[in-house]
């Protein structure tokens, strides 16, 4: 069961890679709702089951900067574009 649940996540990440190359817009989304839904499965699992390892926190952090990349380049355009960005308020 998890060999296949791992090899479907694995295709999900393909798709969204090859969707991001290709210029479709809702990428963004996907890679922050497959690592998100990944991150919550493995905490799920790490409380039930009492079971984590180094390699799954690991690839868990990766996660995290997977969606960080995803949401910085919109969070920065929306500051960028905020009519007090750069500016000092007092």
């Amino acid at each position: 069961m998890r060999v296949v649940l791992f090899s479907l996540y694995g295709a999900a990440l393909v798709v969204t890679i090859v969707a991001a190359l290709a210029g479709v817009r809702f990428w963004r989304l996907a890679a922050v709702l497959l690592p998100a839904g990944s991150i919550a499965g493995y905490v799920y699992f790490a409380a039930v089951a009492h079971e984590t390892d180094v390699v799954g926190l690991i690839v868990k952090l990766v996660e995290i900067g997977a969606i960080a990349a995803a949401l910085a380049p919109i969070l920065l355009r929306r500051r960028a574009e905020s009519p007090l960005a750069g500016r000092w308020v007092a």
